[in-house]
């Protein structure tokens, strides 16, 4: 009696070694190639919110930088001249990353997209201070609709950087392009009549300062006001 009890539990033994190592084996193995990058592999770019700026946070899904940005001028220069780019406006950082894993789960291109240009950044670029690394939200998140698009009135396919080199003869003055080939906020008339465009039904507003200019063309934004011609 008691050699089989001995024989039982040493099968007993046998039997959770056996699952032990199965497990380690487990949480050891290499991730697949084909598996799509987790949001804890990415960055957002941290930088100050640009004057009147409509979201907390913005997804860029196609442009010259992927990733999450909390400034509309980065988002600018990220698609700044970018062939049919596409990005999205949040109320919130954190439905910013939940719009993010979303796209990457949905679109392998984009992840991949992603994974080369985050094996070319270096932990000492210039732009290191102000990058952090996603993670999950610890806050639940706020019903409502999850994102929105910056421009809903209109496809956003090329949205002009928000001040333009200074070729104009009032650089100190902004204008708001309501109406024209390429609708933004742009620094000189010079620069506001290239993106106004040839149509005769264009239409721009003169603004004294960045800051009153930002805010008008936001809140035009969000009454969808802003036409491509």
């Amino acid at each position: 009696m008691a050699k089989e009890n001995n024989e039982f539990d040493f099968k007993l033994l046998l039997m959770k070694l056996s699952q032990l190592i199965r497990m380690l084996r487990l949480s050891v193995s290499p991730p697949s190639s084909n598996t799509i990058p987790h949001y804890k592999n990415f960055l957002i770019i941290k930088t100050t919110r640009s004057p009147g700026q409509t979201y907390d946070a913005y997804c860029v899904y196609n442009g010259k930088t992927l990733g999450i940005f909390t400034s509309w001028y980065d988002v600018a220069r990220s698609i700044d001249g970018f062939l049919q780019p596409k990005y999205l406006g949040y109320p919130t950082l954190n439905e910013a990353i939940d719009g993010w894993n979303n796209e990457l789960r949905r679109h392998p291109q984009v992840a991949e997209r992603a994974r080369q240009q985050l094996n070319r950044q270096k932990p000492v670029d210039a732009l290191t201070d102000n990058i952090a690394s996603l993670s999950l939200p610890s806050t639940p998140r706020r019903a409502g609709p999850s994102c929105s698009q910056f421009m809903p009135a209109v496809s956003p396919v090329s949205t002009p950087l928000a001040t333009m080199s200074a070729q104009a003869d009032d650089t100190s003055t902004f204008y708001v392009v309501i109406r024209g080939a390429q609708p933004g906020v742009y620094r000189g008339s010079v620069a506001s009549w290239h993106a106004v465009g040839p149509s005769p039904n264009a239409k721009r507003v003169k603004k004294d300062s960045e800051l009153e200019a930002w805010k008008y063309f936001g809140e035009l934004v969000m009454s969808n006001q802003i036409h491509y011609l």
